[in-house]
């Protein structure tokens, strides 16, 4: 993502952008920050109950995440220095993700009680499945499972095995 494409893309003159921002990496820290917010907002209304709640806010993510590849790519990459908005925006889409984790506890009395363990399980796995996708590296072996299959068959493992693949 480049100032330019900004630029063309929105409705302005070409160095708009750099009278609202500080630099390049403000502008993509903010058009980070808006991903973050509409992730949060995402994840935070998952369809279902207990487990099934979890595995809906993961696969939200991998929706937005496939339908947005670059932004994904930009959001979760490697960031230097403090940036207050983006801080936030990551904390909120944590916060939404973690309380769906939290009331799939509440409805699923056989998930983990180990909110940060279930958070941080779900969120690698949905991340580490999506980049693996983008990369090519899911489609190599016909056998392999697919994005969406990684995270249902993670959330089937955390509530006591039910679903789970054999082959998993």
């Amino acid at each position: 993502m480049t100032t330019e494409w900004v630029a063309d893309t929105l409705p302005s003159v070409w160095n708009t952008p750099y009278k609202h921002f500080e630099d390049k990496r403000d502008l993509l820290a903010t058009v980070a920050a808006g991903e973050l917010r509409r992730l949060a907002e995402s994840v935070a209304a998952p369809a279902g109950a207990g487990a099934a709640r979890l595995e809906s806010a993961a696969l939200r993510y991998l929706d937005w995440a496939s339908a947005h590849p670059a932004r994904f790519k930009l959001t979760f990459g490697s960031w230097t220095g403090p940036h207050e908005e983006l801080a936030a925006a990551a904390a909120r889409a944590t916060g939404a993700m973690e309380e769906v984790v939290r009331q799939a506890q509440r409805e699923h009395t056989s998930l983990s009680r180990d909110t940060a363990r279930v958070l941080s399980l779900i969120w690698a796995t949905a991340h580490g499945a999506m980049d693996l996708e983008l990369g090519g590296h899911l489609r190599k072996r016909p056998e392999s499972p697919s994005k969406e299959e990684l995270v249902t068959s993670l959330v089937a493992m955390l509530r006591g095995g039910a679903g789970a693949s054999p082959e998993v």
